[in-house]
């Protein structure tokens, strides 16, 4: 298992590998204490990383190819695999690293932060951090609750 990632009110997520194409998202519901299997998406072609996220509240999967830049899925129905939509899509192979936040997706390069707009085409923003050490930066997001307030009974 190789990262973590906190979808607010659905739970814990953990990357997985397998031999096989069939690579499953392990997830771990806290109001139940249940783990479950999420379909991941089949891609072809060498891929160099994964990294889990959310975006626009959905489960997210950023895919980083050896030669090719990456891709953003987005699971718009949560645990049906079909419901995996490509959103974006970026051919520039400096990209190591990015997750995806909300509205933007923040990529991140070890070197540079940039905002990405999505909500506006080809809308890229440096973001500049004073004394950041060269090649060690890492974006991370912050919920304030795991467990979401069922709201049900109000």
């Amino acid at each position: 298992m190789a990262f973590l990632w906190v979808v607010p009110y659905i739970g814990l997520h953990y990357e997985t590998k397998w031999d096989d194409d069939e690579s499953p998202i392990v997830a771990f519901d806290l109001t139940k204490e249940e783990f479950n299997l999420v379909p991941c998406l089949h891609l072809p072609g060498k891929i160099a990383s994964m990294n889990l996220g959310t975006f626009h509240g959905c489960l997210s999967l950023f895919c980083h190819y050896h030669e090719a830049g990456g891709e953003l899925w987005v699971m718009k129905d949560y645990g049906i695999k079909e419901s995996w939509t490509k959103v974006y899509t970026n051919n520039r192979t400096s990209v190591r690293y990015m997750r995806a936040i909300d509205h933007s997706i923040l990529e991140v390069n070890k070197t540079r932060l940039l905002w990405y707009n999505s909500l506006q085409e080809n809308c890229l923003k440096k973001i500049k951090i004073c004394c950041a050490t060269k090649g060690c930066l890492e974006a991370c997001v912050h919920y304030e609750s795991l467990v979401g307030i069922d709201l049900k009974g109000l």
